[in-house]
């Protein structure tokens, strides 16, 4: 049981750490896209104000550029998340199988445990 406790441990464990990779680059994308909203929000992505960049189209290029990568982003997330999603069910079910084992590996303690106290107090009590 020992064994099989070790082993549900392991597989929990690299669950959890598929989970953690794909949280960090969660996360990641999401900084990606909040520099891209702050760029905005600053106005360093379109040169409203400089009519020279407008004029060779620089703005327009510009523009272009964070809409394009804007959809990257958004997609990569999209598709992290429905790995998430599905990361999310393994988890839950090696944790399941984890604490499962856990518990009756403490019951067998217990019992164990309970077995040898019955024991001690016969053997005292001098019924064996």
């Amino acid at each position: 049981m020992e064994d099989l406790q070790k082993v549900t441990g392991v597989l929990y464990l690299e669950e959890q750490a598929k989970i953690s990779k794909l949280l960090a680059k969660e996360e990641s994308i999401r900084s990606a896209l909040g520099r891209l909203d702050e760029q905005r929000k600053s106005g360093l992505d379109s040169g409203m104000g400089d009519d020279a960049m407008k004029m060779i189209g620089a703005d327009l290029l510009w523009n272009a550029w964070q809409h394009s990568t804007r959809q990257r982003l958004n997609m990569e997330l999209a598709q992290i998340r429905g790995q998430k999603l599905q990361l999310m069910g393994r988890v839950r079910l090696a944790f399941g199988r984890d604490q499962a084992i856990r518990k009756l590996v403490d019951e067998k303690k217990n019992d164990r445990v309970m077995q040898k106290r019955k024991r001690n107090e016969a053997r005292n009590l001098g019924w064996t």
